[in-house]
């Protein structure tokens, strides 16, 4: 009774009756009791519970949204764990630590003696008139590859820095750093900061600069290996520029023909650069663009790819892909192996553990791209990026295994494939990072304390393994050349 009487004289002097007051009563009780309210929920001036603010930020629908892991939708707003702030900084540590010791090694594995395919392009040069190959031999094919970008590069430093090899070293390094600026740049402009911006950079640098991939950092001819994933993630990153800048705008077709420049020059980069234009096209489908951008795309990937085949004659010692098909438990124990953690080869389980890794990490690969496809706030720029990543790493894991399983699974393990691993382990992990972080932080808590001893046990016991068989494979290659010249090497 007086209840009613004190909230019936605070409504603005009006007086309503004991039903009506006890409704509003029960109602305000009602309220209080969905969750805490804070002030900076508050939407149009009126105080919304923290669930049901976090709720609305994942669905609304806004003309330009984001994924931002750090608004209500992320770890801010679930206030992370001490201990979740401190593993962040540990794993961002580790990858600052591998970014040191990979410098290092790409830096000082430089050797002014070619090796392995590089004799071939060598010789192409110096058997050609004036030493100046035809302009055919930029697009000639090498093994299964077009190595266009690598030939400039050996040209370039025949012509201009005396064959010293120093700028296919300085390229890969600085390739390696724009691609980890690229993603270090999505992950602030998609929102992503705190615990999980310097967890997901860790582990990015991790991925990246990990000395265990030693034979593409020590080899000149490698750096073919490295550009495709380079100009891939640009030609992603371009496309989600474009859908941000709504598409029909000027700048928004620079955009788009900035990410096709891209992915043409990842197709002519090595030979798994022809992937980037399915994996563009449903990338552009999944995101729900104008027929016309599919056209775009469509156009230009049949263009390049039947390019890039013209005239193509598939290596006589490689596996041919229809012979290949007809055996798919080969494919699938290469393809594993492929994915899968590599050990030291004189480790007993370390085909098994290859084995049920890669067969592990391909399950949850698909099961994360499932979760994304089929939720349509979670169809953003930085999981788009990291499921275009993710099926780029495991659709050259395919086309690898079908020409070299005649070589035997164990091929797999070549150093030079480490690169796509890492991405394809990069890109899972960081998925589930992601969505553990919105629906269960406790395996939050987990997948961050792994990763330090993932990493860690790395740095002790791989990483050293990985320099050493790196200076010896330069060692080996300049023996001859040192004992012909009389004289070590100068470098």
């Amino acid at each position: 009774m007086c209840c009613d009487d004190k909230s019936s004289k605070a409504g603005r002097g009006a007086k309503f009756p004991r039903g009506v007051s006890s409704i509003i009563i029960s109602l305000r009780s009602a309220i209080a009791s969905l969750g805490e309210t804070d002030a900076s929920s508050c939407q149009g001036g009126h105080l919304i519970p923290k669930t049901l603010t976090r709720r609305f930020t994942l669905n609304q629908a806004v003309g330009e949204t984001a994924f931002d892991p750090s608004s209500t939708t992320g770890q801010d707003a679930r206030k992370p764990l001490r201990v979740d702030q401190l593993l962040s900084y540990v794993i961002l540590a580790c990858g600052l630590l591998t970014f040191v010791v990979g410098s290092y090694q790409i830096l000082s594995s430089h050797s002014p003696v070619p090796m392995g395919d590089e004799w071939t392009e060598i010789d192409a040069i110096a058997t050609a008139p004036h030493h100046q190959p035809p302009l055919t031999w930029l697009w000639a094919q090498h093994n299964e590859h077009r190595v266009v970008f690598y030939r400039l590069l050996l040209l370039a430093d025949i012509h201009l820095f005396h064959g010293k090899h120093w700028i296919s070293f300085w390229s890969m390094f600085a390739v390696q750093c724009a691609l980890l600026g690229l993603l270090v740049w999505l992950l602030r402009r998609e929102g992503l900061r705190g615990t999980l911006w310097r967890a997901v950079t860790g582990l990015g640098a991790f991925c990246l600069f990990s000395p265990s991939q030693w034979q593409n950092f020590g080899w000149a001819f490698q750096i073919s290996f490295l550009l495709p994933g380079f100009f891939f993630t640009l030609a992603l990153l371009g496309l989600l520029e474009y859908e941000r800048s709504a598409g029909a705008s000027k700048r928004g077709w620079i955009y788009l023909g900035l990410s096709i420049l891209a992915a043409s020059a990842a197709t002519y980069s090595n030979g798994n650069g022809v992937v980037v234009w399915p994996l563009l096209f449903s990338a552009a489908a999944v995101l729900r663009l104008r027929l016309r951008v599919l056209l775009a795309y469509a156009v230009s990937g049949f263009a390049l790819i039947g390019s890039y085949l013209y005239h193509y004659a598939s290596p006589p010692y490689h596996s041919s892909p229809w012979q290949s098909i007809r055996h798919p438990l080969a494919l699938l124990d290469y393809t594993f192996k492929y994915l899968g953690v590599a050990l030291p080869p004189w480790i007993r389980i370390r085909d098994a553990l290859a084995v049920s890794s890669g067969a592990f990490g391909l399950l949850a690969g698909l099961a994360a791209a499932a979760w994304v496809l089929t939720r349509p706030q979670w169809r953003k720029p930085l999981p788009v990026v990291l499921l275009g990543l993710m099926f780029y790493s495991l659709t050259t894991a395919f086309i690898t295994a079908l020409g070299r399983i005649g070589f035997g699974a164990d091929q797999a393990f070549q150093s030079r494939y480490q690169t796509y691993n890492l991405l394809f382990w990069f890109s899972v992990f960081t998925l589930w990072l992601l969505i553990v972080d919105e629906v269960a932080p406790f395996l939050r808590t987990a997948m961050l304390i792994a990763s330090p001893i993932v990493m860690l046990f790395a740095a002790g016991m791989l990483f050293p393994l990985c320099l050493r068989a790196s200076q010896l494979k330069t060692l080996r290659s300049e023996a001859p050349a040192s004992k012909l010249c009389g004289r070590r090497l100068s470098r």
